[in-house]
């Protein structure tokens, strides 16, 4: 028999009559796509135990491919049209489980843009499924729903919707960027990882030519929501030409009109100093 020893903390203690926490269910289980989808935990019992999760797990391998703290009273989780649901007697609530639509945006700077300068490319990748827009999750997060990577979906879900701590360590998910220049060519200029608490990414790059340029972010995808892009354009122009400095003054040379006024100055001395020694020697003289 299959026992989740990976998503719960602990032994089941007195929380299960069985010393570990046992696969219940009144049928066979759900099989959907190669997953099985069951309940563990025990049957319903107020107060209710803590512990209860819902687990999907490799029918070919048995391995533990997620898992979510829910209470499933029933005790039989149905797949259509590629959607499980399944209720949580935790909050009462039934939930849908599925890969989910995101939404990319992307925007650039559309004035002052050279093939000199570095500019930075930003946006966001958001849930937009309709659990986001609930009333209470549009509130905690009115700014959009991040999108985080499938190692964070399980305890980013439960702080999410089952009130439950959130998590440091939350991975974002990865935004390639590329762009069209003026001459048709069309390449990729990087990656960034969108935040997991924001969903905000970011790239700096220089344009590599002058002309138009379009922007594309794309979201590929993962396996817990569906790709999404965006697309923005801007106009890269050649950097100002830079002219040749020129040469200040030189400072505290003589003009000519000072020269020449020194010039006459030391001439006059000159003559002073010649006549007051002629007198001089005249006066010598009996």
């Amino acid at each position: 028999m299959y026992t989740n020893t990976t998503a719960l903390q602990g032994p089941a203690g007195t929380n299960s009559p069985y010393g570990i926490w046992p696969i219940w269910s009144f049928a066979a289980g759900n099989v959907a796509d190669g997953i099985l989808f069951v309940p563990e935990g025990h049957e319903y019992s107020p107060p209710l135990f803590l512990g209860a999760q819902l687990l999907a797990i490799n029918c070919t391998n048995g391995k533990l491919v997620w898992s979510q703290a829910a209470f499933d009273v029933d005790s039989h989780p149905i797949t259509v049209d590629g959607i499980m649901t399944d209720l949580n007697a935790y909050n009462n609530e039934i939930y849908a489980y599925a890969q989910g639509p995101s939404k990319t945006t992307v925007t650039a700077p559309n004035v002052g843009v050279t093939t000199a300068t570095p500019i930075t490319i930003r946006g966001t990748v958001t849930d937009i499924s309709p659990g986001a827009s609930q009333e209470v999750v549009a509130a905690d997060y009115p700014n959009g729903l991040p999108c985080v990577s499938d190692a964070s979906m399980t305890p980013f879900m439960e702080a999410v919707y089952d009130q439950q701590p959130m998590p440091t360590n939350l991975t974002g998910v990865p935004v390639t960027i590329s762009v069209t220049d003026s001459n048709h060519n069309t390449y990729v200029i990087g990656t960034a990882i969108s935040s997991p608490t924001t969903g905000e990414y970011s790239l700096t790059w220089t344009p590599d030519i002058p002309g138009n340029y379009t922007v594309a972010a794309i979201f590929a995808g993962t396996g817990g929501y569906y790709g999404s892009t965006a697309q923005t354009a801007f106009y890269a122009s050649s950097p100002a030409a830079t002219t040749a400095p020129t040469a200040a003054p030189a400072s505290g040379l003589a003009s000519n009109n000072t020269l020449m006024y020194v010039g006459v100055a030391i001439i006059i001395v000159i003559i002073i100093i010649g006549a007051v020694l002629a007198i001089l020697v005249t006066r010598k003289h009996p």
